[in-house]
C-alpha cells in the first residue's frame, strides 16, 4: 500500500543516548518499516553537532537500515536570545526546503520549538501538522529550578497552548496528559491522541537463558534481585531508590540490587555510602544489552516525586521492565502506569516517598512473590506490555491518525 510521506522533525538530543532519543529512533524505525516514506529532520545546536559526530553517524545508520533518511541540521543554541529571530528564520527555511524536497504529506514534530516552526511551515505549504508532546515542557523547566517569572517559562506555556490548539492532531503520552491539556487549554478532545512510551517487545522479552547467565555472572543464586535503570541525578531520585532497597532488606536480608546506569562511579559511591556495596552490582551496558540484564531481576523500581512532570509522564522504563516480565514497584501518580500496575496486579504501588511506605510495599510484594506462581506473574507483566505498551499496539494510533489527516495518500498498489 502507498502511504503518505512523513517529515519527522526533532529539535535537540537526538545524537546522544537518552530516553527521548531512544523513543524517537524507535518510532522512526517502526514507521519506516511499515512502509511510510520518512525523513528525519534533526535540528541540533552547533556544539552538539560537532561534538557528537559518532552519534550522528549511528543515527544515520539506523535510519538507512530502516529505510528512512536522516537530514541533520546545525542550529544556534536554544538559550541564546540574541540569535532567536535569525535562528527561527534559518530553521524555518531549512524545514520548508526539506518538506518540499521530500514531498512531505504530513509534518510530525517533537519538541515545542520544532512544533512552532512546523505550524508556520505547514500553514504556508498547506500540510497537516502532528504535534508530539512527551511531557509538559513548562513544568519540566520549573522542575529544573527555574522561576515562573522567567521569560522562557512563559514561552513554553504559550508554545504549548499553540501546539494543542493549532496542530491538526496532538499526540500525548498518557490519558492524564490528555486531561491536562483539555482542562488547561480547552483543547478539543477528539484532536488529542494518546501514544504512550513503548518498548520493542521483540528485543525486550522474557529470556530464561539470559536470566540464568546474568544471575550466575553476578553470583546471586536464588536471592531476590531489585533492578533500577537510570542515573544518580535528577528526577530518578536515586536517594529514594537506596532507601527502598534498604527497607526491602529489612524484610528480606538477602535482597540484591542491580543498577544499570550511565554514571557507574557515582552510583557505586552512593551504594557504598548506603552500606549496600556488597549487596549490589553496577553495570554500564549498551541499550541493546539492557533486556538481558533486566531478565536477571525480580522487581523493577520506578520511583518519582509527586509533580505535574510525573503526573502526566510515561517513562519508557516501565514498558521495558514489563516486557521482560519484570513486575514494578512504582510511585503513586505516575501518568497512567500506577493505576495499570494496581488494576492488573503487575507489582506494587508505593504511596509516598518514605521509609514506612517502602517497607509496606516491599512486604506486600514479597508476600505475593513467595506465595504465588512467579512464572504466572512474569507472564502477566509481559502480556500487559504487549497489549498496552508495545510498538505493535501503538502504531495502530499512528496509522489511524495519518489516515485521518491524509486519507487520499493511502492507495492500494
Amino acid at each position: 500500500m502507498k502511504r503518505p510521506s512523513i517529515l519527522y522533525i526533532t529539535y535537540g538530543n537526538m545524537f546522544r543516548t537518552t530516553g527521548f532519543a531512544e523513543q524517537v529512533r524507535a518510532e522512526v524505525a517502526e514507521l519506516a518499516r511499515r512502509g511510510y516514506p520518512l525523513t528525519l529532520l534533526a535540528f541540533e545546536n552547533y556544539t552538539e553537532f560537532s561534538r557528537q559526530a559518532s552519534g550522528r553517524l549511528a543515527l544515520d545508520d539506523l535510519c538507512r537500515s530502516a529505510g528512512a533518511r536522516l537530514v541533520p541540521v546545525p542550529t544556534f543554541a536554544e538559550t541564546r536570545d540574541s540569535f532567536r529571530p535569525l535562528r527561527r528564520m534559518l530553521d524555518g527555511a531549512a524545514m520548508m526546503l526539506a518538506a518540499l524536497a521530500r514531498r512531505a504529506d504530513i509534518l510530525h514534530a517533537h519538541h515545542l520549538t520544532a512544533i512552532r516552526l512546523a505550524l508556520s511551515v505547514g500553514r504556508l505549504l498547506r500540510r497537516p501538522v502532528v504535534a508530539d508532546l512527551h511531557g509538559v515542557q513548562a513544568a519540566e523547566y520549573l522542575y529544573g529550578g527555574a522561576s515562573e517569572s522567567d521569560p522562557a517559562y512563559r514561552r513554553f506555556v504559550d508554545d504549548e497552548r499553540r501546539a494543542v490548539l493549532d496542530a491538526d492532531l496532538t499526540f500525548v503520552v498518557s490519558e492524564a496528559f490528555k486531561r491536562y491539556v483539555i482542562d488547561e487549554y480547552g483543547a478539543a478532545e477528539d484532536k488529542i491522541l494518546v501514544t504512550p512510551s513503548c518498548a520493542d517487545t521483540n528485543e525486550f522479552r522474557i529470556d530464561e537463558n539470559a536470566r540464568a547467565g546474568i544471575r550466575a555472572e553476578i553470583g546471586v543464586g536464588d536471592r531476590p534481585v531489585i533492578a533500577f535503570v537510570g542515573s544518580a541525578q535528577g528526577y530518578h531520585v536515586f536517594d529514594e531508590v537506596l532507601r527502598f532497597v534498604q527497607a526491602a532488606r529489612e524484610i528480606r536480608p538477602d535482597v540484591f540490587a542491580l543498577v544499570l546506569t550511565t554514571d557507574p562511579e557515582a552510583v557505586r559511591s552512593a551504594l557504598s555510602e548506603a552500606d549496600l556495596g556488597d549487596s549490589s552490582a553496577v553495570r554500564r551496558v549498551p541499550h541493546a544489552e539492557v533486556p538481558r540484564w533486566l531478565n536477571a531481576a525480580d522487581l523493577g523500581l520506578l520511583l518519582r516525586e509527586p509533580s505535574l512532570v510525573n503526573a502526566v509522564a510515561s517513562p519508557v522504563k516501565a514498558a521495558e521492565y514489563l516486557a521482560c516480565g519484570l513486575p514494578l514497584a512504582i510511585s503513586e501518580g505516575v501518568g497512567d502506569l500506577s493505576a495499570l500496575v494496581r488494576q492488573e496486579k503487575l507489582g506494587v504501588v508505593v504511596e509516598t516517598l518514605d521509609g514506612k511506605a517502602y517497607a509496606g510495599a516491599a512486604r506486600r510484594f514479597f508476600a505475593g512473590w513467595e506465595g504465588s506462581d512467579r512464572e504466572a506473574l512474569r507472564a502477566r507483566c509481559r502480556r500487559a506490555a504487549v497489549r498496552r505498551l508495545s510498538w505493535e499496539s501503538c502504531m495502530k494510533t499512528f496509522d489511524a491518525a495519518y489516515r485521518r489527516l491524509r486519507p487520499e495518500c493511502f492507495v492500494e498498489n
